[in-house]
């Protein structure tokens, strides 16, 4: 049974708003859930998109992050709700298909983590432990378990699409993550500042545990296409492979156990050694 769509809908045409609406019932089909309701808010421009998230953001209290003006379409539960925000804008600078598994990947949030507790989460005892060793602010740990949470979300979105017959579709969705290119620039201004450091390489982490759950026999190029991806890293390459890979073997069927496992991990690979 499909959730009841509360719709808003802003200068995007009736044409787009009636396909946008019919992947996403498309694909509640065809994915277990137990929704009864979603928000679908669908923007023509950009712009009007970004003010809307950052007006929900502000009466939820949370702060304005997570989204930017490359988003195509962004899922969060901050008010009690599962929501789907869509830029009509920004899909159609994709093809077709690649819009679609752009919405489908938001779908999928809304399913696994369309309740708030999945948007408030508590800090990971292992960067508690690492705050007081290192003398980091709170601010500061919010920010990595927030980075953390969205990564293993990513992978949990990812898996359930994979799981259901959208195996090409979520392939174009990795493909075109790797495509946008890695952010050379900013790592070169960050690699030699410690926190910041510390904090982009957990943000590095969204995209491995993405595409984690398609790395089978079948997509060895994405393995190798992957490891292009992370090479302006150098060292921390494989370190991060490292950590995505050993904890998705012991990833359960809970977000709150699977953030504890990477960040205890990403810990003991990757932080420590940088923040000590």
């Amino acid at each position: 049974m499909n959730p009841r769509i509360l719709l808003k809908v802003k200068g995007a045409s009736r044409s787009d708003v009636e396909h946008i609406l019919q992947v996403i019932t498309e694909c509640y089909i065809n994915l277990p859930h137990n929704l009864d309701a979603v928000e679908v808010n669908i923007f023509q421009s950009s712009s009007d998109a970004l003010s809307f998230l950052a007006a929900q953001s502000n009466t939820a209290g949370v702060k304005s992050r997570g989204f930017d003006e490359d988003f195509y379409a962004y899922h969060h539960a901050w008010l009690g709700l599962p929501s789907i925000t869509v830029s009509v804008e920004k899909l159609n600078t994709l093809t077709p298909e690649l819009a679609d598994a752009c919405i489908r990947h938001e779908v999928a949030h809304s399913v696994l983590h369309g309740e708030i507790r999945y948007y408030v989460i508590p800090t990971p005892p292992p960067y508690r432990r690492l705050k007081d060793v290192c003398k980091l602010s709170d601010d500061y740990l919010l920010d990595l378990t927030y980075l953390t949470a969205v990564a293993v979300k990513d992978y949990e979105a990812t898996k359930l699409l994979y799981s259901h017959n959208y195996r090409l579709d979520q392939l174009r969705y990795a493909e075109h993550l790797l495509d946008e290119g890695f952010e050379t620039t900013l790592w070169k201004i960050v690699e030699h500042h410690s926190e910041a450091k510390a904090l982009f390489l957990t943000g590095s982490l969204k995209i491995p545990f993405c595409i984690k759950p398609l790395l089978d026999q079948e997509n060895l190029h994405l393995q190798r296409k992957l490891e292009s991806y992370l090479q302006p890293l150098g060292e921390y390459q494989h370190l991060l492979l490292e950590v995505v890979d050993e904890a998705a073997e012991r990833f359960i069927d809970d977000t709150y156990s699977n953030i504890q496992t990477a960040a205890e991990i990403c810990c003991e690979k990757i932080l420590k050694s940088i923040l000590t």
